[in-house]
C-alpha cells in the first residue's frame, strides 16, 4: 500500500518520451514532498547513463526576455479565451508556449509571432495578419473531418490592439518534441520502426499534396505543400506507446513573419515542389537511422550499407533530385514492396486515432489513504496543463453532435440573417414536414433554442448578401459558396446543393425522348452551345429534336450557371423561356406530349428532388477542382448503388433513389457547390453565425436539410442507426 504512489509517478512519467520524462522529473523534483520518492524512482526511469546528462531542453529554462511579458496574459480568439502559462521554446519564427482554454480546461499549444518591429509600415503589417488568420488553418475543402498527422491549428488570432502580434492556437500535441530535439536525448530508431515512421511521413504529404483546402476566406487550394520539411518541422508524439510523426509549422503561415527582405513565396504542388519534400523525408529517414541531425548522418549512411540495406537504398533512391517516385505515394507503395520488411508479419500502420484510447487499467485498492489520495490529487493538478500527448484531431474526429438541444452557449435575442431570394436556402426554410409532420427546418431551431429568434430577409444576389454581412446590416448568410470571400468573411459549410440540367422524361414515350436519345448525359460544352446559341430552337448533333431552352426565375441558379457553364446569358437575345422551377418542369413535359418537341432547362438540384417528369442528365466536363472528366457523373444513385438510367421509371420507383452524397463530396459532379453560413471574422461581433453553423452541423440539423432536398455533408442514408437515434429524439 505504502508504494502507490511510487506506481503512480512511475506509470506517468515513462508514458513520455526521455527528455520530456527529464523535464518533469526535474519539475517535480522542486517540490520537497515529492523529492524522495522521484529518487527512488531516478534508476528506473534512467537507466541509460547518456539520459542523465542529457541536457534539459527549453522547456525548463527561464524564457527570454522578450517572451515574459506574455506570460499570465489572456487570449482571445472567435472559439475560445486561452491563458499562456508557460514558456517552452523558441520554433519557427515564433515563440512558443502551454497554455490553457478556459472554456474548456483543455491543455493548448500558443505560438507568439511578432512582425519584426519597424519593418513594415501599419498597412504592409496589417495586410500580413490578414493573410495570417486566412492561411493559418488547415480544413479541407470539402467539409470533411479526415484525420492525418499534421498539427492542425484551432484558431489564427490577428492581436487588435497591434499590428505587429498574430497567434496560433494549437493542440497540446504541438508541445510535443520536434525530431532534432528527441534524437538529441535519445538513441537511433531501430529499422523497422524507422520503416514505419517514413511510411507514416509519406503518408502525410501524399494526403496534403493531394486535397483541396479551404481557407479562411472560402478559397479553395489545391494541394497544400509544407514548404519546409526537416527534424525541426516534424514532432515525435507518443501515444499508446507507439511513436507518431506529426508535421508543423507551415510555411504558408510561418513565412509572413520573415523579414520583408525574404519574398513570400506561393509554391504549388508540381513535379519540383514533391520531389523537394520527397528529398527531406528521405533526410529524416536517414536522421531517424542515424540517431542524429546534420550532415554527419547523410554522408555516412548514403555511402555505405548499415542494418537495413534495403531500406537505405530506398531511401538514396528517394534522395535523387530525379528520383524515379513521381509523387509520395508512388513512395509510399515502393517502401511497403521492400523484401525482408518484417520477417513474418506484414507492415501495419498504426492508428493514432485508435491508439490515443485509454487502456484498461488496474484498479486501485479499495483501502488507498487519505494521504495518498492527497498526493494523487496534487501530482494530477500539477502536470494537468503539461501533458503533450492529447490527440490533435481527437475533437474533430468525435461522433457528430446528435440534436439541436445538445448545442451549448448559443447567442439568445432576435438576429437577422440573409439568403438569396428565391434560392436554395429560401426554398429549404418553405420546406413542411420534416423528419415529422408539421415540422420544418426554422421551428425545429425554435423549440430546440427557443430564446433565440431569427429573421430572414432575403437579398437579391450572392454578392448583395455577402455585402449586406460585411456591411453589418445582418449577422450572417446563407448562400453557395462559388469563389472566394473578402478577407474578413468566414465561411463554414452546411450541405450542398449543385444545378440539375434537365430534359421531359416520358416513361410511356421514353425511346423518343432526350434522355434516350442523349443516352442520359450532356457535356458541359454542349450545355454551353445550346446556351449560346442565337437559334431559336437549336438541336444537339446527337439528337433531331428541335429544343426549347429554359430558365429558372431563380437568381442564385442563374448567378451559378453564369459562373460555372456561360456568361452572361442574354435572355432577350436567345429567347429563353423564364419561369418559376415547377412551372418550366411543367412546361417541358406538356411541351414534348403535345408537340413532340425536344426542351432543357436548369435549376438548383434542391428543387427538383423527388420530381419525376424531368430526368436530370449526367454531366461531363472539368469538375470542381478543374480536373478534366473521361466520364459523365449523375447525380442520382438508386439505393444499391447504381446510377439512374433513361430505364428507370423514377415515378414508379419513388423512394428509392438518392442523391449520390460522394459526387458532390469530392467535387465529382461538375455543377455542385457547397451552401456555406457565411459570416464577419470580427470578433467584436456576436458570434450568432459560427453557431448556426454548428446547430445546422449535427446530425439532426443534417437530417433536417436532407429531408428538405439539400445534400447533406454525410450519406445519412447509409447510417440506419442514427436514423433512428434522430427519429426518437426531434423535439
Amino acid at each position: 500500500m505504502t508504494k502507490i504512489p511510487q506506481i503512480l509517478l512511475k506509470a506517468y512519467l515513462r508514458r513520455n518520451p526521455v527528455h520530456l520524462r527529464l523535464n518533469q522529473f526535474n519539475f517535480l523534483s522542486r517540490y520537497s514532498w515529492l523529492k524522495n520518492i522521484l529518487e527512488e524512482l531516478r534508476p528506473e526511469l534512467f537507466p541509460d547513463k547518456t539520459v542523465a546528462e542529457a541536457p534539459v531542453l527549453t522547456a525548463s529554462l527561464e524564457p527570454p526576455e522578450s517572451a515574459v511579458h506574455f506570460i499570465g496574459q489572456t487570449v482571445r480568439g472567435q472559439l475560445g479565451s486561452y491563458i499562456v502559462e508557460r514558456w517552452q521554446e523558441a520554433r519557427g519564427r515564433g515563440q512558443l508556449f502551454e497554455g490553457v482554454c478556459l472554456e474548456s480546461g483543455e491543455a493548448v499549444s500558443i505560438k507568439e509571432f511578432l512582425l519584426a518591429p519597424g519593418a513594415f509600415n501599419s498597412r504592409e503589417a496589417q495586410g500580413r495578419q490578414n493573410r495570417f488568420t486566412n492561411v493559418g488553418l488547415l480544413r479541407l475543402a470539402d467539409g470533411r473531418q479526415s484525420h492525418f498527422r499534421a498539427i492542425r491549428p484551432i484558431e489564427a488570432i490577428a492581436d487588435s490592439s497591434s499590428d505587429q502580434r498574430c497567434y496560433l492556437i494549437a493542440p497540446a500535441t504541438d508541445l510535443s518534441p520536434t525530431l532534432r530535439a528527441y534524437l538529441a536525448t535519445a538513441a537511433a530508431v531501430p529499422p523497422v520502426q524507422a520503416r514505419r515512421l517514413i511510411a507514416q511521413l509519406l503518408q502525410t504529404i501524399d494526403f496534403l499534396h493531394s486535397q483541396s483546402f479551404s481557407l479562411a476566406n472560402g478559397q479553395s487550394q489545391a494541394g497544400l505543400l509544407h514548404g519546409h520539411l526537416g527534424p525541426d518541422s516534424v514532432l515525435w508524439s507518443e501515444q499508446g506507446g507507439e511513436p507518431f510523426l506529426y508535421l508543423c509549422d507551415f510555411q504558408q503561415w510561418e513565412q509572413l513573419f520573415a523579414p520583408p527582405a525574404i519574398a513570400l513565396e506561393h509554391p504549388q504542388v508540381n513535379r519540383a515542389t514533391v520531389q523537394k519534400e520527397l528529398q527531406a523525408v528521405a533526410e529524416i529517414g536517414f536522421y531517424l537511422l542515424k540517431g542524429q541531425v546534420g550532415p554527419e548522418a547523410l554522408n555516412e549512411l548514403a555511402q555505405k550499407a548499415g542494418n537495413d540495406p534495403d531500406f537505405e537504398q530506398f531511401l538514396r533512391q528517394l534522395l535523387k533530385p530525379s528520383s524515379d517516385f513521381a509523387n509520395a505515394a508512388k513512395a509510399h507503395q515502393a517502401l511497403l514492396r521492400l523484401p525482408s520488411l518484417y520477417s513474418n508479419e506484414p507492415m501495419v500502420l498504426p492508428d493514432a486515432e485508435a491508439n490515443t484510447k485509454p487502456k484498461q487499467r488496474s484498479k486501485l485498492p479499495l483501502l488507498a489513504s487519505l494521504s495518498t489520495l492527497v498526493i494523487l490529487g496534487g501530482i494530477a493538478w500539477t502536470l494537468r496543463p503539461r501533458s503533450p500527448l492529447q490527440n490533435p484531431v481527437a475533437s474533430a474526429d468525435q461522433p457528430p453532435v446528435c440534436c439541436l438541444t445538445e448545442i451549448s452557449a448559443v447567442p439568445t435575442g432576435r438576429f437577422t440573417y440573409t439568403a438569396v431570394d428565391q434560392g436554395s436556402w429560401q426554398f429549404v426554410m418553405q420546406q413542411q414536414h420534416l423528419l415529422k409532420r408539421g415540422q420544418s427546418l426554422s421551428n425545429a431551431i425554435s423549440l430546440a433554442q427557443p430564446d433565440v429568434e431569427l429573421n430572414y430577409q432575403p437579398s437579391s444576389s450572392i454578392s448583395a448578401a455577402l455585402k449586406r454581412v460585411e456591411q453589418g446590416d445582418v449577422d450572417f448568410a446563407v448562400v453557395p459558396l462559388l469563389a472566394s470571400l473578402p478577407v474578413n468573411l468566414i465561411a463554414q459549410p452546411l450541405a450542398y446543393d449543385g444545378l440539375a440540367v434537365v430534359v421531359p422524361f416520358s416513361y410511356a414515350e421514353r425511346k423518343k425522348g432526350l434522355p434516350t436519345t442523349l443516352k442520359g448525359q450532356i457535356s458541359l460544352q454542349e450545355v454551353e452551345a445550346l446556351y449560346s446559341s442565337s437559334q431559336r430552337e437549336p438541336k444537339l448533333p446527337r439528337s433531331s429534336l428541335p429544343i426549347e431552352r429554359f430558365a429558372p426565375i431563380n437568381a442564385e441558379a442563374i448567378e451559378v450557371f453564369e459562373q460555372q457553364v456561360i456568361a452572361p446569358l442574354d435572355f432577350n437575345e436567345l429567347g429563353l423561356a423564364q419561369a418559376p422551377t415547377l412551372t418550366m418542369l411543367r412546361s417541358l413535359i406538356n411541351r414534348f406530349e403535345a408537340d413532340r418537341l425536344g426542351g432543357i432547362g436548369f435549376t438548383s438540384f434542391s428543387q427538383i428532388r423527388g420530381q419525376c417528369s424531368v430526368y436530370p442528365l449526367a454531366i461531363q466536363g472539368p469538375n470542381r477542382q478543374g480536373q478534366a472528366q473521361r466520364h459523365a457523373v449523375q447525380p442520382l444513385i438508386l439505393t444499391n448503388g447504381e446510377d439512374i438510367t433513361p430505364e428507370t421509371d423514377l415515378c414508379d420507383r419513388k423512394g428509392n433513389y438518392k442523391p449520390n452524397v460522394a459526387v458532390f463530396q469530392n467535387g465529382d459532379y461538375p455543377l455542385s457547390y457547397p451552401i456555406a453560413v457565411v459570416y464577419a471574422s470580427d470578433n467584436r461581433r456576436i458570434p450568432i453565425g459560427r453557431k448556426f453553423a454548428e446547430l445546422i452541423q449535427t446530425t439532426e440539423g443534417q437530417r433536417l436539410l436532407s429531408d428538405a432536398g439539400l445534400v447533406p455533408l454525410e450519406d445519412f442514408w447509409t447510417r440506419s442507426q442514427a436514423s433512428a437515434s434522430i427519429t426518437s429524439s426531434s423535439p
